[in-house]
């Protein structure tokens, strides 16, 4: 499929599911949903191929079954969040490919906002506390590893997988806010569109990798 096609696809299949969302159009959101994803994991699999390309890919295919398992399927949260937990595993793995010094000072802002995410929903977590426990711990991870990758190599790959690690948390941050204990009317529409913005950033990431 051409690249042109795919840069195409990706928002036109977002705009349609946030449309579904808005008309409560389930059959419209299932085939919509996994569109961006899938034409992410084609415009990434294009590139040249090296381990930090391998892994992001690998990560993009964890999303898109997440994806799918997340997909108005309540009862299969746990197991969504599962597979993006592992999707931000092979994004960590991808980053260190690229620099692997420790950087211990670039840590703190991420623990610092993991942590004032998981203590604001603490009350509310019930017996989901220790799998976002886990999960904030990934993630805060994810964006210290992107964090030092840009320290030690300052170029645009760099600046991209930094900006689209970022978004990701706060993705992530406003999924959590809205489902346990904070819900806003906007909330998933601002989930989806930074989660595929997200992911589009990791994406350019890997194109300019070199």
């Amino acid at each position: 499929m051409p690249r042109k096609i795919l840069l195409v696809l990706i928002p036109l299949a977002a705009i349609a599911y946030m449309v579904a969302m808005g008309l409560d159009a389930h059959l419209l959101k299932a085939l919509a949903k996994p569109l961006p994803m899938f034409a992410l994991i084609l415009l990434v699999s294009f590139e040249p191929a090296s381990r930090f390309r391998n892994l992001v890919l690998a990560g993009f295919i964890c999303s898109l079954v997440g994806d799918v398992f997340l997909l108005d399927k309540q009862e299969q949260f746990l197991l969504g969040l599962v597979y993006f937990l592992v999707a931000h595993l092979f994004y960590i793995a991808a980053f260190l490919n690229r620099d692997r010094r420790f950087r211990p000072l670039l840590l703190l802002p991420f623990a610092l906002c993991g942590a004032l995410i998981f203590f604001t929903l603490r009350p509310h977590l019930g017996n989901m506390l220790g799998p976002v426990i886990g999960y904030i711990t990934i993630i805060s991870v994810m964006c210290w590893r992107a964090a030092a990758m840009l320290a030690g190599k300052k170029d645009a790959c760099s600046r991209f997988a930094l900006a689209g690690a970022a978004v990701f948390m706060l993705s992530d941050s406003l999924l959590a806010f809205n489902r346990f204990g904070f819900p806003f009317a906007a909330a998933p529409y601002l989930v989806i569109f930074t989660y595929w913005l997200s992911q589009s950033l990791i994406a350019r990431a890997v194109r300019d990798a070199g």
